[in-house]
């Protein structure tokens, strides 16, 4: 009966890594086209298509305690041991939805060669100034489409 249990629940697990989440919105009124790419709550690719300009942004979450304001840096370790890390990525600081704490976040561009990487590893810790995340089971975002022009 253990096993059945243990069986189940790791097919579930295995179930949410696959759910990961691929949204595509059109502007109505600029054509604008904006896909994400979404994990959970505390990593997600956004790709943005106008015209004929593309650009892709990296957005991240981490949760803490105390208050800090104007820091900057984003750290992340994949689950293959490499690292990347923007230090010049502004951490916004918020009161988190219970009132009990606060979350910390990111939003920055990506070069082609950052989106390859995040495209082909998965993230198994982050840290956005001081606030780090642990992962489990390591993250893994879905590609982006490569899309070079407006549908």
């Amino acid at each position: 009966m253990k096993k059945l249990i243990l069986l189940l629940l790791l097919f579930s697990i295995s179930l949410s890594i696959v759910a990961q989440k691929v949204n595509r919105t059109v502007d109505d009124f600029t054509g604008k086209i904006t896909i994400t790419t979404t994990l959970n709550e505390d990593a997600r690719l956004i790709k943005v298509i106008n015209g004929e300009r593309v650009t892709t942004y990296l957005s991240m979450k981490a949760s803490g305690s105390i208050v800090t304001l104007y820091k900057r840096g984003v750290w992340v370790i994949f689950d293959d041991g490499t690292k990347w890390s923007n230090l010049g990525a502004e951490v916004d600081c918020d009161v988190n939805r219970k009132g009990n704490g606060y979350d910390y976040s990111i939003f920055v561009s990506l070069s082609e060669e950052d989106i390859k990487i995040f495209n082909s590893k998965r993230i198994n810790k982050t840290k956005l100034y001081i606030f780090t995340e642990n992962y489990p089971l390591p993250l893994e975002l879905p590609a982006l489409p490569a899309i070079k022009r407006k549908f």
